[in-house]
């Protein structure tokens, strides 16, 4: 059995980091002690903090129908160089992931060509409840309330209603109100006239509370796990926050909404175009304090690639979406860095609580018997973020120039190593195991 030992870093343990070395047998962590291991492969990690892989519950790798924006070679690349082990891949693709014979297609396409561990949303459309019925070894349902990149929009109350009442699994919700969102966009004369920031105008606020007041109401009478996607503003975080008393209820929010405000628009235009937008600086600060204050469940990056053309267009032919994957855990480990936010807490946010959240079976910790998914960090070096450093296939980031703290040197995907200091290695990802849901 091959053996890797990480020796003398400093490693994540009952939320304090403390000076251990740790044994990888295989694909599992079998020990973890303060005496250096001496035989296997031997890394030395003096001086380097050893953290979980991150696993982001968010994002959307293209496959199939949209590979010249992305595909599952070019996404787990950027994820691993992110210190990323483990995605979440969503269902609107083209054809979407809505039967299981294409869900069976996206797994056989991820087993060969990914470089981290993966795991699938299935989409919910309004004629495929029996195929929900069926279907095994999924993260959630996803139900596109407002409509988005994709065909899957799913608002009617009956349906979900019954959805609701039969699901086994979890519901992830993209929350936005679809008729406010037609009303307000009767309102505009001339789009393409309007400016970037007309987006925050069409889905404002309102559309996105009224959305989790309306999905809250549907299930509050029912046992199922709700999870709602980049949430964006203070108004639906305060709702989920009074839900969760009574309700088994999450809340994930994008490195993009808590790092940035619409005002970027006038600088990159229809660049920071995504669903739900960029908000006002009042939510976003709002948003930041409740990731200092620990009362955000989940960091997901919503990994949505398109290329520099295509953004480039008009209002109504640019894509919404953000690529975010290199950028979500070096921005997290630069807060750490200015003293804003523990080791501990990020680890939650980006590991621990994504798996309990979704059942994902040994992830999220270091502990002998967990997965060998692990990250490797030097955490005093800096660097400014150039397209340069990018493997995503668009080869753009929101956050390109950000001065970032904490460099992803290593990362270790079921106990091999798939990417050293810029370098990536034949490896494969595998997909993720739940624990029995009752």
């Amino acid at each position: 059995m091959s053996k890797l030992v990480l020796n003398n870093g400093m490693i994540l343990l009952d939320g304090e980091l403390r000076k251990r070395n740790l044994l990888i047998e295989d694909k599992s962590i079998i020990g973890i002690s303060e005496t250096p291991y001496q035989d296997g492969d031997i890394i030395d990690c003096k001086g380097q903090w050893i953290l979980p892989g991150a696993i982001d519950p968010h994002v959307h790798f293209r496959t199939p129908g949209g590979e010249h924006k992305e595909d599952w070679k070019t996404g787990s690349k950027a994820a691993v160089a992110g210190g990323i082990t483990t995605v979440l891949d969503m269902p609107n693709t083209n054809p979407p992931t809505t039967t299981s014979e294409r869900l069976n297609e996206k797994r056989k396409i991820a087993e060969t060509n990914s470089l981290c561990n993966f795991g699938f949303y299935f989409g919910a459309s309004i004629n495929n409840l029996d195929e929900i019925e069926t279907i095994d070894n999924i993260a959630a349902i996803k139900i596109y309330f407002g409509s988005t990149t994709g065909n899957l929009l799913v608002n009617d109350s009956h349906y979900l209603t019954d959805l609701i009442k039969k699901t086994r699994f979890p519901l992830a919700f993209h929350a936005e109100n679809e008729a406010l969102m037609k009303k307000n966009l009767s309102k505009v004369k001339d789009l393409n006239k309007a400016g970037a920031r007309i987006h925050g105008v069409i889905r404002d606020e309102e559309v996105a509370r009224s959305a989790v007041e309306e999905i809250i109401a549907l299930a509050s009478d029912h046992n199922v796990k709700i999870y709602l996607c980049h949430v964006s503003t203070q108004r639906e975080f305060e709702l989920i926050e009074k839900a969760k008393q009574s309700m088994d209820i999450y809340c994930e929010v994008t490195p993009h909404h808590l790092f940035l405000n619409e005002e970027l628009l006038d600088r990159i235009g229809h660049f920071g175009k995504v669903n739900p937008p960029l908000r006002k600086e009042v939510d976003r600060k709002f948003l930041y304090n409740a990731l200092i204050d620990g009362r955000i469940d989940t960091i997901g990056t919503d990994h949505a690639p398109h290329l520099k053309e295509e953004k480039m267009q008009e209002y109504l032919k640019a894509p919404s979406g953000l690529p975010g994957l290199e950028t979500m855990l070096p921005l997290l480990l630069t807060e750490v860095h200015h003293g804003n936010l523990s080791i501990e807490r990020l680890a939650q946010l980006t590991g621990g609580n994504v798996a309990r959240i979704f059942s994902l079976k040994n992830k999220g910790s270091l502990a002998p018997g967990y997965d060998a998914d692990i990250v490797v960090v030097n955490p005093d070096t800096s660097y400014s973020l150039t397209s340069e450093r990018l493997y995503t296939k668009v080869g753009w980031n929101p956050f390109e120039g950000q001065i970032l703290y904490g460099e992803i040197d290593q990362t270790i995907v079921l106990g091999q190593l798939a990417y050293k200091r810029g370098r990536f290695f034949n490896v494969h990802g595998e997909e993720v195991e739940y624990d029995t849901r009752t």
